[in-house]
């Protein structure tokens, strides 16, 4: 209850400096143009053999300004819910402005307690290395970014993560490795680079990012290991009359003594994750996931999407090509919030072999 405590205040306190700093931004704007904020709740509900049933709620904050171009949208995810084999995640998401868009303040938080599998380290590992244990994780995701030049923002980042394995096989993999298996804190300090014309809020119809972001993990900063992290996020939109054409490739590169719940996955429900595989499924220390969506309305609020992607997880970079991924399908939007453009998505992958459902709220990537 303690840790659940201080996670809940992480996010109010996040909620609360971007709701404060939105205001300040408002009244202050010689220009005369204002902010609007609007509440949109969800229901989060699902079933898998591991949770049982999950039930939880979730509600997006966003402002609404009345001019983009001098003010930019604020945003605010919380989600939490609860499972009937008392597993839980409590999480939030928050972007917002300041200063006519000077400065850019990202703030994520999270705890989780939640089943898992691992299967090992490496781009083709065997099923029957299959091994279930379950986590707690506590993460903290801090960024300060200032306006260099247009769109172009740079700054410092700060990352933390306390993750703790309470139930393990014995004799498995987990019981035996030592980095990383029991109880581990690993903050880092980097930086973020970030160029990025996207204007249009929760359902981008044109523009492209460019963002590199380097976190490094130290012993001397309280981490459990010493690595370091590098990530190249590249996202590209075009608007083909009521319809959008987007793609997205992110690579991440990890280096140094590296807990394996840091190794970047292949599959799983992230932004920068391919849908079609299980998350942890194929990890390494070289990542790359390429896709691809077209998204186009269909009838009243309805939308559908047909994406497709491939990925490779590998643990050195002269051997990409070995072990390629690929996966594709199909999904459903029912849009909530007309005005801010906020779908609820329904997709479903197929690898080859299976298929995966997804539900969540918002775009994949």
């Amino acid at each position: 209850m303690i840790r659940l405590s201080i996670i809940a205040t992480i996010i109010l306190l996040c909620a609360k400096v971007c709701v404060l700093a939105s205001d300040e931004q408002a009244n202050a704007d010689e220009h005369g143009s204002s902010l609007r904020w609007r509440i949109t709740p969800f229901p989060v509900f699902s079933y898998s053999p591991d949770t049982k049933f999950v039930g939880g709620v979730g509600t997006i904050i966003n402002s609404i300004p009345k001019d983009p171009d001098v003010n930019l949208e604020d945003h605010i995810k919380i989600i939490a819910f609860y499972t009937q084999n008392k597993q839980y995640e409590l999480m939030t998401e928050s972007e917002w402005y300041a200063f006519n868009n000077f400065l850019q303040i990202r703030c994520d938080a999270s705890m989780e307690r939640y089943p898992s599998y691992y299967y090992g380290i490496g781009p083709d590992t065997p099923i029957s290395m299959k091994e279930k244990y379950t986590y707690k994780s506590i993460s903290f995701f801090f960024a300060p970014l200032v306006k260099a030049i247009n769109t172009f923002y740079i700054g410092p980042a700060f990352d933390f993560t306390r993750y703790a394995v309470e139930k393990y096989e014995t004799n498995g993999e987990i019981d035996k490795m030592s980095a990383g298996s029991r109880l581990t804190k690993t903050p880092g300090i980097g930086g973020i680079i970030s160029y990025d014309t996207r204007k249009e809020g929760f359902y981008i119809h044109s523009g492209e990012l460019i963002e590199m972001n380097f976190i490094h993990y130290n012993k001397k900063m309280g981490s459990a290991y010493n690595f370091n992290k590098f990530s190249v996020n590249l996202k590209k939109y075009y608007k083909l009359y009521s319809s959008v054409i987007c793609g997205q490739i992110y690579t991440e590169i990890l280096d140094g003594d590296i807990p394996f719940y840091s190794y970047p996955s292949i599959g799983g429900e992230d932004i920068n994750q391919l849908r079609g595989y299980l998350f942890s499924r194929y990890v390494d220390k070289f990542l790359t996931n390429i896709q691809v969506e077209y998204r186009f309305p269909v009838i009243w609020r309805f939308g559908m999407v047909i994406f497709a992607g491939i990925g490779e997880a590998e643990h050195k970079f002269s051997a990409f090509t070995n072990h390629p991924r690929v996966a594709g399908g199909a999904g459903v939007r029912f849009m909530i919030d007309k005005e801010s453009k906020i779908n609820l998505r329904l997709d479903f992958a197929y690898n080859g072999n299976d298929i995966l459902t997804y539900f969540n709220i918002l775009e994949a990537f």
